[in-house]
């Protein structure tokens, strides 16, 4: 799949500028004010549909631009940004004598090169990937999370200093590896997918042995095996005849805490509804390491988001209008506005 593909763009589209303008609604004990906030995005993609240029400016008036170089074959070989203050960043993307990439390498700011991704494959092709975790630019006290090829859901492991990623012979992930610096498992994703490689289902899994000593005081052998099988999430999906996603069925901590979220599209392809629905549940671990959990169950949220578009003649949506609502007592109101200016190649 090419940039301009990726961004839900059609025809020869050259530059796309997307000005998104979202609402937060605050409320006190006697007046209630509606929050205004908004950033401004602008792609540019050379002829073959291979981003070009990027410019983004964010709410804090901040803004960086990214300029993408490719070589002779037309892969993709640098990544150039820079912010305002005349910060920058440079990623070089190295192959071997067959074309694959082998290592994403970044420029430190100290001027030295940093492997940031390193790309193996097996005798029939299929990719192993290592991201290795730069610890000098994290923050204390920081959740760290990282998004998986494939998938909208992005993971997380305390501790992490690599992440190793299986392919099939699609280019799909199918396992996800976190490890410590002593080269310990702390967690693992799993992907699962159907006959038509849709991704079916997800789930992570945590190493409790691994976990903080805090969290462990006091647990005998059986409880930390009960422990272990609680840490972890689980991810199931639902398509349509068109191999659209229509339903995602979310659990954590076993069946305690559930979330489905149900989908709907308009003949375009575009999504124009979403349902999403909070169970959970309370629970403790007896001496055995049984799992004892409450007989009831109950809804704790339910929300409702609308999609509106405005489309050009080559089917590209120029407007989206998003509506939400936290239940079913209360009327929708305007969350956000997305506006797009397509330019296109003559």
């Amino acid at each position: 799949m090419i940039d301009r593909d990726r961004w839900g763009l059609r025809g020869q589209v050259r530059s796309c500028r997307l000005q998104r303008t979202w609402f937060s609604r605050r409320c006190g004990a006697d007046l209630c004010e509606t929050e205004e906030r908004g950033d401004t995005t602008i792609v540019e993609f050379r002829p073959d549909g291979s981003l070009a240029r990027r410019w983004q400016h964010n709410p804090d008036g901040s803004e960086w631009t990214s300029m993408y170089e490719y070589n002779g074959a037309g892969q993709l070989e640098t990544v150039r940004t820079e912010n305002g203050a005349s910060q920058f960043d440079v990623q070089r993307y190295e192959y071997d004598s067959a074309g694959r990439l082998v290592r994403l390498v970044a420029l430190t700011p100290d001027g030295r090169d940093r492997i940031a991704e390193g790309y193996e494959y097996d005798a029939t092709g299929r990719k192993r990937k290592t991201l290795y975790v730069d610890l000098a630019v994290q923050r204390p006290n920081t959740m760290y999370c990282w998004g998986v090829e494939g998938t909208d859901c992005v993971y997380s492991a305390p501790g992490a200093t690599t992440l190793t990623t299986f392919h099939n012979a699609r280019d799909q992930p199918t396992e996800l590896l976190f490890h410590d610096s002593a080269g310990r498992v702390l967690s693992r994703v799993e992907f699962v997918y159907d006959e038509a490689w849709h991704l079916l289902e997800e789930g992570q899994t945590m190493v409790a042995e691994t976990l903080p000593p805090g969290m462990l005081t006091g647990m005998n052998p059986a409880q930390l095996q009960a422990l272990g099988a609680l840490l972890g999430t689980r991810r199931l999906h639902r398509y349509d005849a068109h191999g659209r996603r229509i339903e995602t069925s979310s659990s954590m901590f076993g069946q305690l805490c559930r979330n489905r979220k149900t989908m709907a599209y308009n003949d375009r392809g575009d999504q124009t509804e979403e349902i999403s629905e909070d169970e959970e549940r309370d629970y403790s671990i007896d001496d055995q390491g049984r799992l004892s959990e409450s007989t009831t169950r109950e809804t704790v949220s339910r929300s409702e988001t609308r999609f509106h578009y405005d489309y050009d003649m080559r089917g590209n949506w120029i407007k989206k209008t998003v509506e939400g609502r936290g239940g079913t007592d209360q009327q929708f109101s305007v969350s956000g506005i997305e506006q797009r200016i397509l330019a296109f190649a003559d």
